[in-house]
């Protein structure tokens, strides 16, 4: 099911070439995302939630290919939830946020 909202709207418009395909570098930086996460101090459901979300998939394409994320989310201490930056600075991945 699609959601219909600004976001879809603006992907949709940029059409399929603006994202990036799995590679042979992805599987590897998968292992490498999913393995930081659950060695961390994340509560389970911290880290099933994320390995299921596509800041899992994002954080491992930034990997893979030495790219920048670029989120608005903002680095935390809490153990509830994996954030982005944090991912990111626990991984060597370059991350900008945009406030």
């Amino acid at each position: 099911m699609a959601i219909a909202d600004e976001l879809s709207t603006w992907a949709a418009h940029r059409g399929p070439e603006f994202f990036l395909l799995p590679d042979a570098n992805l599987l590897p930086a998968l292992r490498t995302v999913s393995g930081w996460a659950t060695s961390q101090r994340y509560e389970p459901a911290a880290v099933n939630t994320f390995l299921q979300a596509a800041d899992y998939y994002l954080v491992a394409q930034a990997l893979a290919h030495g790219h920048t994320v670029v989120t608005h989310e903002i680095a935390s201490t809490s153990v509830k939830k994996i954030k982005i930056p944090d991912a990111c600075l626990g991984l060597g991945v370059r991350c900008v946020v945009t406030l």
